[in-house]
């Protein structure tokens, strides 16, 4: 039988009630940021599974588990932490794929970003990635908040005297590809009120889709392809993305 303690489950024997029904994948080496829930837990992905708000959590080789809603990148972190998603409901999170490295690439822009709080340069730098056409891959500097956004990654060279950038990806393959369009094409999937995170992670578990269009309201339509597009209305205001 399992007891709470402290906010979590303890479980007599872990090993056999080990029983989470919602299919979860890797999501990176490393960790989110901003838990909304920490504690010791061998029923990480179970405590995830049963929980509404939780489309994310990482585990730690101390037995610590932490619960996210939200996971821009997963970042390096001491004891070996481990990311996983919960798949349609949460999108694939920028990873590091060139510690201590920069690209040969031209940047798309060069700028500073505000973390807030427990957000770090590279929280930021996704988001305004996935807020930038084209943009697949961005740099972040260690020491200071400078966030190079691009289209992709093609060679890397030592950034030793540069600050030691680092280089994260999106595995989804999806970048804002018509701002202030909306897809038009016939081969409507599906559409709803997700929200931002959801919106990407339903079309990333269809095989079908291969784009969408997300409306600043929370809207969201999906599409097999997005050929056709028609202007943004002011209100609400439509992005697409497309793989």
């Amino acid at each position: 039988s399992n007891t709470s303690m402290g906010g979590y489950i303890q479980p007599s024997d872990a090993k056999s009630e080990r029983i989470a029904t919602t299919p979860f994948e890797k999501a990176g080496s490393g960790r989110c940021t901003n838990p909304y829930w920490g504690g010791f837990n061998k029923l990480c992905e179970q405590k995830c599974a049963n929980d509404g708000e939780c489309n994310y959590f990482t585990t730690y080789n101390t037995g610590w588990c932490s619960l996210f809603t939200t996971c821009d990148a997963v970042q390096p972190v001491n004891f070996h932490g481990q990311t996983y998603r919960k798949k349609g409901t949460g999108k694939t999170p920028y990873v590091l794929e060139h510690p201590k490295q920069l690209c040969t690439d031209k940047p798309i822009s060069s700028t500073l970003v505000h973390p807030a709080g427990q957000e770090t340069a590279a929280d930021k730098c996704a988001e305004k990635c996935d807020n930038t056409q084209d943009c697949a891959a961005f740099a972040t500097f260690d020491g200071n908040h400078w966030c190079n956004t691009l289209k992709g990654c093609t060679s890397t060279y030592p950034s030793n005297g540069k600050g030691f950038a680092s280089v994260y990806v999106n595995p989804s393959g999806f970048s804002l590809k018509y701002p202030l369009q909306k897809c038009s094409d016939e081969n409507l999937l599906g559409s709803g009120a997700v929200g931002a995170a959801s919106c990407a992670a339903k079309c990333e578990s269809d095989p079908r889709c291969k784009a969408f269009s997300k409306f600043d309201n929370g809207w969201c339509n999906w599409y097999s392809s997005c050929e056709k597009r028609t202007p943004s209305p002011q209100q609400p205001l439509i992005n697409s993305y497309e793989r």
